[in-house]
């Protein structure tokens, strides 16, 4: 059994039929013109080859004849316009019909070769053209109606002042043609090289989509053995800064004690040195005195030399007395200060454990630690050109980063900064570079490509 293709309704049928079951056609009318007609399927699909080539180059020879039309509206766009000489408007009106007559014809060529194309190409269709041949017509038929959708905005303007529109219209393909492009879709979805290859695409898809699968899972054990080992470490790093601190808490203590002893025995020998020598001048001073009292009332220059020595001692003995009150308020600045290194020596305890026994880095904090470490010793050997492409690309993320959202490659360029003059072929580049290290990813807004940063773009910053 095969199948065979009406010429009358263009459905594919059994040829163990006796008749389209669509439209009734005989099936020995069918077969019968197929055999007359003496057409292989390689010729079918040469003609069919031929149709689309002839079909693009009148598609090129009308889209280069609205360049030059639509250069010709521009020059006379271009040129300066009597404001006063009454011809203003005509000349406005008149270079925005040439616009529209230039789109109507474009679009008018677009439609008209759909068509034309089809009544070539869909008789073919009887004598099995292959899977190639079909998708040619599909294709050019979908490039056509998706060309003819034009968009002619025509403004007027006067000293940079907007006149308003004068000419605002979008074509939309023929619904025809809409049906046209439809039939020879559904035509390519039923040739069995088509169904063959969706098949091994499936089945291709299915694969990658095991093998993604399965590579995840492994990752996914792998992480999770890193991240046990990693909690590991870490109780065994915490353990050890546990004990080091209670070390170093004590040390500190120790210190802190012996200061204090030191500080005490300074302040204590100072003040029984104090005291004796004060002991020594209330001697002198009563030694003085009883030997003024000894002396008879004639010696008068020795009782004044002993007077003065009373009072010089009594100076000394003021003097001594305010040394032993500022030995106590230097003790207690001392005492102040000992605490205050020793409080600042507690602070600084979690940075001697940081050097003694530091906490372990997480796997994904490792990882990115690692990537960041072999970028680094990448842009030590690079050229100047590969370190000003690093640069942009840094660039590049930050702007994304900032943005919040996904931007395209002309809204990445407008807000980078001015220093960073690069083309937009070489950002175009770069970003695919970055895409392709999974920096950033694309995503589709409509027609338009946009990216957006990854995580790992983050981490790089």
């Amino acid at each position: 059994m095969a199948l065979i293709t009406c010429p009358e309704c263009g459905k594919s049928f059994s040829d163990k039929a006796e008749a389209c079951p669509n439209c009734g056609c005989p099936t020995k009318m069918i077969v019968s013109t197929n055999s007359d007609s003496g057409i292989s399927s390689e010729d079918a699909a040469k003609q069919i080859f031929d149709a689309v080539s002839d079909t693009k180059r009148s598609m090129d020879d009308a889209e280069g004849l609205f360049d030059s039309r639509n250069d010709e509206v521009q020059r006379k766009a271009s040129r300066d316009i009597d404001l006063f000489g009454g011809h203003a408007s005509s000349r406005v009106l008149e270079i925005a019909s040439d616009a529209k007559r230039a789109c109507d014809d474009l679009y008018a060529t677009y439609q008209s070769l759909i068509p034309s194309l089809d009544s070539i190409c869909r008789p073919l269709l009887d004598y099995n053209p292959g899977m190639e041949a079909i998708k040619s017509v599909r294709d050019m038929m979908q490039l056509l109606n998706e060309e003819s959708e034009i968009e002619n905005n025509y403004t007027a303007s006067l000293n940079d002042t907007s006149l308003g529109d004068v000419v605002n219209a979008k074509y939309v393909p023929l619904m025809e043609n809409r049906m046209i492009e439809k039939f020879w879709e559904n035509q390519l979805e039923s040739t069995p090289e088509y169904k063959e290859k969706r098949r091994k695409e499936k089945e291709k898809e299915e694969r990658r989509y095991e093998e993604k699968k399965r590579k995840e899972a492994e990752q996914a054990d792998i992480e999770k053995r890193e991240y046990e080992l990693w909690k590991e470490e870490v109780k065994i790093a915490e353990k050890k800064r546990k004990e080091k601190r209670v070390e170093f808490e004590n040390s500190i203590k120790e210190e802190f004690k012996e200061a204090q002893d030191r500080l005490k025995i300074q302040k204590d020998a100072k003040a029984s040195s104090i005291r004796e020598e004060t002991e020594r001048l209330n001697q002198r001073i009563n030694k003085c005195s009883e030997e003024i009292s000894s002396l008879k009332f004639f010696n008068i220059s020795k009782k004044r030399e002993l007077n003065k020595e009373i009072d010089s001692h009594k100076k000394t003995l003021r003097n001594k007395e305010q040394e032993l009150a500022d030995l106590d308020s230097w003790f207690a600045n001392e005492m102040k200060k000992v605490e205050q290194d020793k409080n600042d020596s507690i602070e600084r305890i979690e940075e001697k454990l940081d050097d003694y026994c530091p906490i372990p880095l997480s796997p994904e904090k490792r990882k990115i630690q690692e990537e960041k470490e072999k970028r680094k010793k990448l842009l030590e050997n690079a050229t100047p050109t590969q370190r000003e492409n690093a640069k942009v690309k840094e660039e590049i993320l930050l702007t994304l980063s900032r943005s919040g959202d996904s931007m395209t490659v002309t809204e990445i360029m407008s807000n980078m900064p001015n220093t960073y003059q690069v083309t937009y072929q070489k950002l175009s580049a770069l970003i695919r570079q970055l895409v392709d290290s999974g920096d950033i990813e694309k995503e589709i807004r409509g027609k338009v490509t946009a990216f957006r940063i990854t995580e790992s773009g983050q981490n790089w910053l």
